[in-house]
């Protein structure tokens, strides 16, 4: 509906009609002449105006009124001591009549003046000018607009005065929104004069609108052109994710496709479907699920031809939006390999003689895939295989054992596989075997690797040993108090004395011994010979206090463990440990005198007794 035609301002016609109850003027003999004038001649609807009277003669307080001949209206002012009436009407307050305004001053007289009348003005009243402008938006970043969106349509007029009203039409169709014309928020969170409209989804194609304004009686009408809409489907964007990439022929890879759009990723992210192909060869598709603002679809496959393999997607989702098509992307195969390490033996030769030492062969490796090991082991001297074994299919590290001996194996009829009987069977021969590890992956690729072990028959033969020293060939001496000398009671001995005094005192000696070498060490025992009116504490040391504690106060906890000597003449004994009482092939004893109130101890020798292995 069009709105046009002019309206009356309420303030403007109070402020005329005050002059229309003015009582009749008494007319005087004594004439007066005014002349009128104002500011402007041509203005807009809503400018002010300045009207000015002068009275000659001049004549201060007389009541002058401004008559609007062509709306019959008027208003007044009251002459100053110039005999001049000004006033100043229009602006915010009073609009004037769009059209030619013709206007004069009258002064009605009074009991010594005759009434006057002025000349007459003309003041062309304009509406202000204004201009149309129609946008729209789907409300997203792209500023298109699609099938699900609500279409979002900006009016916006320029004009000196925010007022009219604002019609919106489909072209063809009629009007689809009005209202009126104001102050309201553009997308950037500014705000303009005009009117913002929000319609209903609108289908696929190209859609036609065109705005009018009405702005009686502040600004002239206008209209915009007719505004094409473009309603397109959405557009994603689809893309292709081959990992990994390149690949080992017969080795799992996985497609990816991963659609998005800046537009409205909601009405993609889990609908459609995406299939992957080889050129023209469909390899397979998948449903779309979202993840977030991405939608998401995968499969697996394995490609057995080694060479480059061209890839890319399709998505097919609802009618609202178009297929997208991925970029070309290029899977690399190549040659199967097998993933493995560190295939070796943990000896260059054992022992299968059972006695406890060497008397099995580890066989091991790293598997960095799924695979299984196929072991041979074969003589050296006469090519022959002496035994299989196996790992079945798994990852990570393995070891498997060999024990020395001849395979005691069947193939079972249809049955591929060796199953080893539970029954005793002889050593290999001595001498050089070939220990060959083949690993196959699930794709058929084989790695092959060989180490060479010894088999011997030799075995530990334990012996007995003793070491001996004299009392005075110790190496190590410490304590705070007390002395150590010469004993005049055993050839080559040594006397520790302990004088009385407080708690805490101690005098100590220590010898030290070499083990021979040997592959192991067994009942070491640590004695000593002497006799002395106080008994003496001895003790091995402890092998993970490290070195001998030279130059330091000596702790008893530095021995373990210990024993109390008797006081007569005799040999005193302590039972250490062949591992916790020895460094390397060092053996620690100690003699000590602890707290004694007073008293001395003769050392005439002590000794370390032991077993030691040897292969023979």
């Amino acid at each position: 509906m069009r709105r046009g035609g002019s309206r009356w301002s309420i303030a403007m016609s109070a402020l005329f009609g005050l002059s229309l109850v003015l009582p009749a003027a008494v007319h005087a003999a004594t004439p007066v002449s005014l002349t009128f004038t104002t500011s402007i001649t041509a203005a807009f609807y809503d400018d002010s105006v300045t009207f000015t009277a002068s009275m000659s003669p001049a004549v201060a307080g007389m009541y002058v009124g401004f008559i609007d001949v062509t709306s019959s209206t008027s208003t007044f002012a009251y002459t100053d001591g110039a005999g001049v009436a000004s006033l100043t009407i229009g602006g915010q307050y009073v609009r004037w009549v769009p059209g030619p305004n013709l206007l004069h001053a009258e002064f009605p007289g009074d009991a010594t003046y005759a009434a006057a009348t002025s000349n007459t003005v003309s003041i062309d009243v304009s509406q202000n000018p204004s201009s149309l402008s129609l946008t729209f938006s789907g409300g997203h970043v792209s500023g298109v607009v699609h099938s699900v969106d609500q279409l979002q349509i900006a009016i916006r007029m320029t004009a000196t005065v925010c007022g009219g009203w604002i019609d919106l039409d489909q072209v063809p169709g009629g009007q689809v929104a009005s209202g009126p014309a104001s102050l309201v928020y553009n997308l950037d969170g500014t705000r303009g004069c005009g009117f913002n409209a929000v319609l209903v989804p609108q289908p696929l194609g190209v859609e036609h609108y065109q705005a009018f304004y009405t702005g009686a009686p502040d600004n002239v009408d206008s209209t915009t052109g007719v505004v094409a809409v473009p309603i397109t489907p959405i557009a994603p964007t689809l893309a292709l994710l081959v990992s990994p990439n390149p690949v080992e022929g017969g080795t799992t890879t996985f497609l990816t496709g991963e659609l998005t759009t800046i537009d409205d990723p909601a009405y993609v992210a889990g609908s459609g479907t995406i299939t992957f192909y080889e050129g023209t060869t469909n390899l397979g598709s998948a449903d779309v699920m979202a993840d977030g603002n991405v939608g998401q679809a995968a499969i697996n496959l394995t490609f057995n031809a080694v060479g480059n393999h061209d890839l890319h997607a399709i998505w097919n989702g609802p009618t609202y939006a178009s297929p997208a098509t991925s970029p070309t992307v290029t899977l690399s195969v190549v040659q199967d390999i097998v993933h493995a390490s560190n295939l070796h033996l943990n000896a260059s030769g054992f022992y299968p003689v059972l006695d406890g030492y060497q008397d099995r062969l580890a066989i091991e490796g790293q598997l960095d895939e799924m695979a299984s090991v196929a072991v041979t082991i074969t003589s050296a001297t006469t090519g022959a295989v002496v035994d299989r074994l196996w790992v079945p299919t798994r990852e990570g590290m393995y070891t498997v054992w060999w024990d020395g001996r001849t395979s005691n194996e069947v193939a079972l009829l249809g049955n591929p596989f060796w199953i080893r009987r539970l029954q005793v069977r002889p050593l290999v021969p001595q001498g050089l075997y070939h220990v060959t590890q083949v690993v196959s992956d699930a794709g058929g690729a084989t790695l092959t690797v060989t180490k060479n072990v010894t088999v011997s028959y030799k075995s530990l033969h334990w012996f007995p040993g003793t070491l001996t020293l004299y009392g005075n060939q110790f190496i190590a001496r410490g304590g705070n108090s007390g002395t150590i000398s010469a004993s005049s009671t055993y050839s080559r001995g040594a006397r520790i004395t302990l004088a009385p005094g407080p708690a805490g005192r101690y005098i100590a000696v220590g010898y030290q011994f070499t083990l021979p070498v040997a592959l192991g060490y067994s009942a070491l025992t640590f004695s000593v010979l002497g006799s002395g009116n106080a008994s003496a504490v001895i003790g091995m040391q402890d092998s993970r206090l490290g070195t001998w504690p030279a130059g330091s106060p000596w702790i008893i906890d530095y021995f373990s463990p210990i024993a109390y000597t008797s006081t007569g003449y005799g040999w005193n004994h302590v039972a250490g440990n062949s591992t916790y009482n020895r460094i390397g092939r060092t053996v620690r004893g100690m003699v000590l005198a602890l707290d004694w109130f007073s008293g001395r101890y003769d050392i005439a020798s002590v000794k370390v007794t032991y077993r030691y292995a040897l292969l023979r």
